[in-house]
């Protein structure tokens, strides 16, 4: 998770976000969900 998808989950109404690794194969990043949470944090900091 990245800033930018702070952002958008904001844009597009979502009350709240959760960061989680779960289902991570997915995504290509071998960030932690503990790693994401300051960029996430600010990214909807700013978009608030």
């Amino acid at each position: 998770m990245t800033r930018k998808d702070a952002e958008l989950a904001l844009e597009y109404g979502a009350d709240g976000i959760w960061v989680s690794k779960h289902g991570g194969g997915l995504e290509n990043s071998p960030r932690s969900s503990v790693e994401c949470v300051p960029e996430v944090s600010a990214g909807a900091r700013d978009a608030s």
